[in-house]
């Protein structure tokens, strides 16, 4: 059988430091179980938050996964700007529309360190030549069910 698998992280550009948090909706999995709808509004209210936090700067990146998101920014002040902002969204939210059914538990984790993006990977990561002469380039990783985000 042969594979299609290749990568070269020596392709790799040198990591930048960057602020990365995590935030997420505690409960979740508890409301899951009781409600599809009650658990969505949650989860969606986290990431629509985010969204108006961050749309006033280009200096952040936001990747929503399952019932939290990650948010990366270069600049500590940047990130605890839509931290801030992003919480205060929420807060409103809870405020305007009282009742534990409408509430959820927030939190967020923050780190400095060496980040790499998806997006900023080079095309000559994913190019490789094969023994038997086949050519693997990233619109092979590009088609694959994995890589489904549109």
């Amino acid at each position: 059988m042969k594979t299609n698998l290749y990568f070269n992280s020596k392709r790799l550009r040198t990591p930048q430091g960057e602020f990365v948090a995590w935030c997420d909706c505690m409960g979740t999995g508890r409301c899951l179980s009781r409600s599809l709808h009650r658990a969505a509004n949650s989860v969606f209210k986290l990431h629509a938050a985010f969204s108006i936090a961050q749309s006033e700067t280009d200096d952040v990146r936001c990747y929503p996964v399952m019932d939290g998101i990650y948010i990366t920014s270069p600049s500590r002040n940047t990130m605890n700007h839509v931290l801030r902002n992003a919480f205060c969204e929420l807060a409103r939210e809870f405020v305007r529309k009282p009742g534990t059914d409408n509430m959820h538990m927030i939190r967020a984790g923050l780190a400095f360190g060496p980040t790499l993006h998806g997006s900023d990977i080079p095309e000559a990561a994913f190019f490789g030549v094969f023994d038997d002469g086949r050519e693997v380039k990233k619109e092979t990783f590009e088609q694959s069910t994995l890589n489904r985000d549109r």
